[in-house]
């Protein structure tokens, strides 16, 4: 199998030949672990065997910063204006992290009159795709995105008019909030038709919707604001028969039928310390595939290598039985992990991702 192959027959719920796994280090880490192979970082990273089966040879993952940080004017301070028009700043992003949010551009209704979308033709998501799959669309999973790389509420929150403003306005406003989120749905949806004109296996969103211990937003809000809107941003992927890919830390059991029921089929990254991968597996198993499961908050930097392995085998027998399973770390893998933990993990994955998962 190729790596393409590989990681659609998990996402269709059947056993590949071993399970596809994908690994997300900080700088350090990818210079250490392309030392300890004797390669370049650059073969590191696009190296099956190494980081698994996403990124192709020669084929460079935009660094966070560039992906969701385009500067339209730097400060004399340091502080930008991004792309969306957020003042951001540097100084509080650390390691596979992002500059924080520091003012927004819609703080009144009149100010979402005048705010003009970026241009869907020229978005991001859409300025890579076409010669990405013309190289590599044969041998690796070709993914679009729905604009912007957060959720609606996210990008309305964070980017747009401010998260603890927009938690408050959703009882305070909420018809100011509904305008909002229907203005940044409006762009996904035309972003999503232009992604669906390619050729591409799934299409992703990011939308950390969780806590540690529950939802971030009350469900009944949650399903008032963000449901109905996330089922006309896929409504044409789930025509098409395209997966849906979500990523959302955090505990969100309470809101995956809904996840569901709006057209994901992938869900990332089901942080283990949130949500226990075994139960969700057992509940979900038959509708979702798992893309994660691995333990970034205590396993990985503080546990020991047969700790990492330990957990890799029980990934394997509790959630990678019938297929639908992406084994990767819960998060970017930042700069207290040891390297002796990622090579355990890239080596436990190698030696117990088989088939069949309920043996081990």
């Amino acid at each position: 199998m190729n790596c393409k192959e590989r990681v659609l027959a998990a996402v269709n719920h059947e056993e590949p030949d071993r399970v596809p796994f994908n690994l997300n280090l900080c700088p350090r880490l990818w210079e250490e672990v392309a030392s300890f192979f004797g390669v370049s970082v650059e073969k590191a990273m696009a190296s099956p065997e190494i980081c698994g089966d996403f990124f192709p040879p020669g084929y460079q993952p935009l660094p966070l910063e560039v992906r969701y940080a385009r500067a339209r004017k730097v400060l004399p301070d340091g502080k930008y204006i991004d792309e969306w028009g957020t003042l951001r700043d540097p100084k509080f992003r650390g390691g596979g992290t992002i500059d924080w949010f520091v003012d927004h551009p819609i703080k009144e209704p009149e100010d979402l009159d005048a705010y003009e979308f970026p241009d869907p033709d020229k978005d991001r998501c859409l300025n890579e795709l076409d010669e990405y799959i013309r190289k590599y669309g044969d041998e690796y999973v070709v993914r679009g995105r729905t604009g912007e790389g957060w959720g609606l509420f996210e990008h309305a929150a964070h980017f747009l008019h401010g998260f603890e403003a927009f938690l408050k306005d959703l009882y305070l406003r909420p018809k100011f909030m509904e305008d909002l989120l229907d203005r940044v749905t409006e762009y996904r949806v035309e972003v999503v038709k232009r992604v669906m004109e390619r050729e591409i296996d799934w299409i992703d969103m990011g939308a950390d919707y969780g806590s540690q211990q529950g939802p971030l937003i009350n469900p009944s809000l949650w399903r008032k604001f963000e449901k109905p809107r996330l089922r006309k941003i896929f409504e044409l992927p789930r025509k098409k028969g395209v997966h849906v890919h979500l990523h959302s830390d955090g505990n969100i059991v309470e809101l995956i039928p809904d996840l569901i029921e709006v057209g994901i089929t992938i869900l990332n990254p089901i942080q283990p310390l949130a949500m226990d991968p075994a139960l969700i597996k057992e509940k979900f198993g038959k509708e979702l595939c798992f893309d994660g499961t691995l333990d970034v908050q205590h396993t990985l930097p503080y546990g020991s290598p047969k700790d990492v392995e330990n957990e890799v085998k029980t990934r394997m027998r509790t959630v990678g039985y019938d297929g639908g399973l992406i084994l990767a770390p819960s998060h970017t893998v930042t700069e207290e992990v040891p390297l002796e933990n990622v090579i355990a993990l890239i080596k436990a994955i190698k030696k117990f991702g088989k088939y069949p998962a309920k043996s081990l």
